[in-house]
């Protein structure tokens, strides 16, 4: 449970595989838990990055 202070976004993606061929060999071959967590992962490194540079542009100042 998050506080009142918080807030919780929640992301939901939709995976649309148009060619038959690659949306049966999908179930065998793409690691989907893996991908999400990549993603989650690069997206909070570009967050980190961002962050320090504000700071360092506000000269430390958040």
């Amino acid at each position: 449970m998050i506080s009142e202070q918080e807030t919780r976004i929640v992301f939901k993606e939709k995976l649309n595989i148009k060619n038959p061929f690659i949306w049966c060999v999908s179930f065998f071959k793409m690691n989907l838990k893996a991908m999400q967590k990549q993603y989650v992962d690069d997206l909070e490194t570009y967050i980190k990055e961002i962050e320090m540079k504000e700071r360092i542009d506000n000269g430390g100042r958040r």
